[in-house]
């Protein structure tokens, strides 16, 4: 199977676990980057529960959509600006877990507590603003977040 077919399969069971264990209720999005290119697969603005490997769309770094029917999510420029500007990450999920919600309305910082968390030694970075990540520059902004402990 080549690494194309594999990353579909791949997003879409991720799908699948994420609406099974209620990570997400409607909203939420995945993607994959495609080896050795400068594109990634997302998933299209419909509940991931229904997503099908014929739904994935291809997107370049430049936020644009490559191939694919349906419409990206309004989201697409967190994934874009990711993908761009962090060559080591190879997929991103966006979730609207009600456990992770909780987190978000606390100053407290976010510490891992087992060693499967080790990689956020120094804390759990936090985009601080409530926006919608829907343009290329909020985009830039979450991906630099991303990138230093809250």
């Amino acid at each position: 199977m080549d690494t194309i077919s594999s990353l579909r399969q791949d997003i879409v069971s991720a799908c699948r676990i994420l609406s099974q264990k209620k990570l997400v209720e409607g909203f939420g999005h995945v993607s994959a980057r495609i080896p050795n290119t400068k594109l990634f697969l997302l998933t299209p603005r419909i509940g991931l529960a229904l997503v099908e490997e014929s739904d994935l769309l291809t997107l370049n770094f430049r936020g644009k959509v490559v191939e694919g029917h349906r419409q990206p999510p309004s989201e697409a420029w967190l994934h874009t600006a990711i993908m761009k500007s962090q060559p080591r990450v190879g997929a991103v999920t966006r979730i609207h877990a009600r456990v992770a919600n909780i987190f978000s309305v606390t100053d407290h910082k976010l510490e891992p507590v087992h060693n499967h968390g080790s990689f956020f030694a120094g804390g759990v970075p936090v985009y601080a603003k409530p926006d919608l990540i829907s343009s290329e520059a909020l985009g830039g902004e979450v991906s630099a977040a991303s990138l230093k402990p809250s």
